[in-house]
């Protein structure tokens, strides 16, 4: 049997057992006949498709109808299952994730464990392959089914409707007459009329039989998957414009109230939201004289704390106030002057700055360490949960949304360039970093054990990896052995001191765990982008393939 198959981005492969896919040509030109099962990364980037498109719901659907695969089919991502059941209500290529011979897995974690959950996984059969390919397929078929099914006299009639109404075309909608027979389907079971509810519903689902056969019918379900944004203003008409200009490229949240825009990020707990374009101030009526509780900029600041979003705020207000309150709110936001974009319509560069940020923040997420008890949180045993609040990642967070973003990244670039250079000219002298003095002594780097700070985790993060991948030309040919003799090395160099170097596997160990390096992730390059960057400027690294 052939090993199981990672379809992925390029250096991204996994742990050699896996055999890669990461291009079209490579996908065309495999043969998946004695594949146990595929781990699929829903976000894949080939020939510079964007990650936010889903490109992996795409080839696994071409898995399954023309390459006829039947066995299991692991899709990963960053972000939650949640996520992808509100985009299968209205893009038909995602419900693959929720049918037979599939299942998910959200990273950060041991992608090794697949194998178990593949295990788990019944293979299709040839019935269950056909129901599959005809539901991906045949949109008119998938619909008149799900009437079909449905539509009983102990459903609501107008719920089962609207379910079908995103896959339909305008032209559709009104020939088809939904809401007249929902109404009329709705009153038949009110009043207890069962024989003319199932003429009704035959009559109904013979129109939509004719109907559905307009070929207009398919732009729903073709179109790209848009990312979910948010907007905020007291003015209807300016949420109208946005929405117009934008709801082409995103799936749009609306609201004219903080407060309510604030309960929607509270309710956001898969973090979907992936954007926020806020009025700055807020006001309760027509006159813009009574401010709402809760203004513009608070629903950024709270946004800002909560996950990694793009945060955009719509302003006529003098510059030197939004930015005055900025600073006080010590977050980054894209400013935007209300008449620029509303009235002389550059929307294209606020779509641009959108599709950019997002991209960033998805490629952000997917780096993100697993290592949760470090990066995540500690664990309170007493309440059985990871406290996040001053955990790294909560740091980190507001790192990457503090005003102050660049300096702090600019500040440990050259803290890195210090340590490299000095552990660069040791290596010239002996050929290896044996002489080295420890270096968390000499610059003045703090212990990790308890209250971690981000900026010496990262400094020492970087450190070790670069000192891993110079040591290792090719990452995947290294053996068990070589991994446990290397954690030792980097351990010797980047100690305290040396009189602690007892004991050095079991203390090797403790610091990757305290500098959340989880070995699978540095071997396949899955590394924050900042790191990356860092990296690729030390060409002695050796790392230019990554570029």
């Amino acid at each position: 049997m052939s090993l199981p198959i990672h379809i992925c981005n390029k250096s991204q492969e996994m742990e050699s057992n896996f055999d890669t896919i990461d291009s079209f040509k490579n996908f065309d030109d495999c043969s998946f006949s004695n594949v146990p099962y595929i781990l699929l990364n829903i976000h894949l980037s080939w020939e510079n498709t964007l990650m936010s498109l889903n490109l992996g719901f795409q080839i696994a659907q071409e898995v399954r109808v023309k390459k006829k695969y039947k066995k299991p089919i692991i899709f990963y991502s960053p972000l939650t299952q949640t996520f992808f059941e509100e985009k299968a209500k209205t893009n038909i290529k995602y419900k693959l994730l929720f049918g037979r011979g599939s299942s998910f897995v959200q990273i950060p974690t041991d992608i090794k464990n697949v194998e178990s959950i593949s295990e788990k996984i019944n293979p299709l059969s040839n019935a269950a392959l056909i129901d599959i390919t005809t539901m991906l397929c045949d949109i008119k078929g998938m619909i008149l089914d799900k009437l079909n099914h449905n539509l009983k006299i102990t459903n609501k009639p107008i719920e089962v409707i609207n379910e079908v109404i995103p896959y339909l075309s305008k032209e559709q909608l009104l020939n088809i007459r939904a809401d007249e027979y929902g109404n009329k389907l709705s009153n038949l079971i009110k009043y207890d009329n069962i024989s003319d509810f199932f003429k009704i519903k035959k009559e109904f689902i013979d129109l939509c039989s004719l109907w559905l056969g307009v070929k207009e019918a398919t732009k729903k379900i073709i179109t790209k998957n848009k990312p979910d944004i948010l907007l905020v203003d007291d003015e209807t008409e300016v949420l109208d414009k946005i929405e117009q200009n934008l709801e082409s490229e995103f799936n749009i949240y609306r609201t004219t109230s903080g407060a309510e825009a604030l309960s929607i990020l509270q309710k956001d707990t898969s973090n979907s939201i992936m954007a926020i374009i806020a009025d700055w101030r807020l006001y309760k009526d027509s006159s813009n004289t009574k401010w709402q509780p809760y203004q513009g900029y608070e629903v950024l600041e709270i946004a800002a704390k909560t996950g990694f979003r793009t945060l955009i705020a719509l302003t006529s207000q003098p510059e030197y106030i939004v930015n005055q309150i900025r600073n006080s709110l010590g977050i980054r936001f894209v400013l935007f002057k209300k008449d620029e974009v509303i009235y002389n319509g550059n929307w294209s560069i606020l779509s641009t700055i959108l599709k950019e940020s997002i991209e960033e923040q998805i490629s952000i997420v997917s780096a993100i360490p697993s290592a949760a008890t470090r990066w995540w949180g500690n664990m309170d045993n007493k309440k059985n949960k990871v406290i996040v609040q001053g955990s790294l990642f909560y740091q980190y967070l507001k790192a990457m949304h503090s005003v102050n973003k660049t300096l702090f990244f600019k500040e440990i670039d050259q803290k890195c360039d210090e340590i490299w250079s000095y552990l660069m000219d040791n290596y010239l002298i002996n050929g290896n970093f044996d002489e080295v003095e420890d270096i968390r002594e000499r610059y003045s780097l703090k212990k990790t054990d308890k209250n971690p700070m981000l900026f010496d985790v990262l400094v020492l993060r970087r450190i070790w990896l670069a000192l891993w991948y110079k040591e290792h030309d090719d990452a995947f040919k290294i053996s068990q052995e070589e991994i446990l003799e290397n954690k030792i090395n980097i351990f010797k160099i980047i100690s305290e001191k040396k009189q602690e170097r007892n004991n050095e596997e079991s203390s090797a160990k403790a610091e990757i765990t305290k500098l959340c390096i989880v070995i699978h992730q540095i071997r396949n390059y899955q590394i924050l982008p900042e790191e990356k960057s860092w990296l690729l400027s030390k060409p002695e690294i050796g790392l230019d393939n990554l570029k």
